[in-house]
């Protein structure tokens, strides 16, 4: 699996000036769903800076993690490209079949309220230990720290601990090379206690082209 970076971070403390937003809404023309119009929900944005999480040749001043659970985006890959003032949709699972009032659990949100967050770095033993889970996963029953890594969290950079263990290489949509994995996101919202998803036990995995500004999408769970 190729991934963006080999060392990474965790969402940390609730800080206001912190440069993770959990929730909040992507003001960019073109963030809605194809299949039924509605905003686009966006998981985290990241402020990218040279000291902290830095993407080279990324023209946009923070990266958005995006999706849709209220139709059919949520079946297959999702890639959009992201610019600093527009989304355009590049792969998109056609439908909205799914739209129904309690997917993934009743009275979802449009959008999850916004909270900032510092970034936490992942130490060396903690990405160990997930590289580890990724080849057994039995480890969360005999490592404590183990089973606390074992449910997904929001991630970015470094090897995230996969619920399906492998995952096929992600190409991107427009030049064709392999993607890296350079982020994943859990269930937790901090402002609804509900989560995301309703299930601590799924993940949407991102990849990032930054050449052609594009990000893939899809979940997993367990």
């Amino acid at each position: 699996m190729k991934i963006f970076s080999e060392f990474g971070f965790f969402a940390g403390q609730r800080s206001p000036g912190g440069v993770l937003t959990i929730g909040g809404t992507a003001e960019l023309e073109g963030a809605v769903s194809p299949n039924n119009g509605l905003p686009l929900i966006q998981h985290a944005c990241l402020r990218l800076t040279p000291e902290l999480f830095w993407i080279p040749n990324w023209s946009a001043p923070e990266i958005r993690f995006l999706y849709s659970w209220k139709c059919n985006i949520h079946l297959g890959d999702f890639s959009y490209r992201h610019t600093s003032s527009a989304v355009t949709m590049l792969e998109v699972q056609r439908g909205d079949d799914s739209a129904t009032f309690n997917f993934p659990y009743p009275h979802y949100p449009a959008r999850f309220e916004p909270v900032h967050l510092a970034l936490e770095p992942i130490s060396i033993e903690d990405q160990r230990l997930m590289l580890a889970l990724n080849d057994d996963p039995r480890l969360a029953y005999r490592n404590k720290r183990a089973k606390w890594l074992y449910q997904p969290r929001h991630q970015f950079g470094g090897t995230p601990y996969l619920l399906q263990g492998e995952i096929e290489p992600k190409r991107c949509i427009v030049c064709g090379e392999e993607m890296p994995v350079i982020a994943s996101i859990g269930n937790e919202a901090y402002s609804d206690e509900r989560g995301f998803f309703g299930e601590d036990f799924v993940q949407i995995v991102y990849w990032c082209c930054a050449p052609c500004q594009v990000i893939s999408a899809r979940n997993f769970a367990d």
